[in-house]
């Protein structure tokens, strides 16, 4: 039995938005998305590119509480802005990859899709676990040379208490604390 189809984004920090065929919005929205923090604790994808006059374009989920109409995924050049360019009243946990009205009071443009860059997301997870594993690699480094210089501490005497704090400022010098 094959698996459902996907209807949203998921975990993916890549995408790709593409078939708009507004005249002014597809030239906006459409392109390269990466995942770029939260609102609504609902992931916020900026374009990685700006447009021609220089303004962001991010994708974001907003929750109106005092006006349901309003709750949904907006494309705009900043989350909450009042000037959007596509809708999608969508409540899914990511952002949904078809369904999108172009502009956001039209009607639903059946070839605007969003499609996911698995490569480009696997690959970002995988450069972030081995940052990860340095950044642990270092801290373990320096915590070893933490407690030899503490362990120095227990046989201080005041001839070696300037090697000491030598040792110790160094230590603290090499790490980004």
């Amino acid at each position: 039995m094959l698996p459902p189809p996907q209807v949203e984004v998921g975990q993916d920090t890549h995408i790709t938005v593409q078939g708009c065929a507004h005249p002014v919005v597809g030239a906006i929205v459409n392109g390269s998305f990466i995942r770029n923090g939260e609102n609504h604790g609902k992931p916020v994808y900026k374009k990685t590119e700006q447009t021609k006059d220089g303004v962001d374009v991010l994708i974001y989920f907003w929750n109106d509480v005092q006006n349901p109409t309003f709750c949904g995924w907006w494309f705009g050049p900043e989350v909450g802005a009042e000037q959007v360019w596509a809708f999608n009243s969508s409540r899914l946990t990511t952002a949904p990859l078809s369904g999108w009205k172009v502009p956001y009071d039209g009607p639903v443009d059946p070839q605007f899709h969003i499609s996911v860059d698995r490569k480009a997301s696997e690959n970002e997870r995988r450069l972030k676990a081995e940052a990860d594993a340095k950044r642990h690699a270092e801290v373990n480094r320096a915590l070893k040379q933490i407690r030899h210089a503490m362990s120095k501490l227990k046989h201080v005497r005041v001839d070696n208490l300037e090697q000491l704090e030598t040792e110790l400022r160094e230590v603290m010098a090499k790490e980004p604390w």
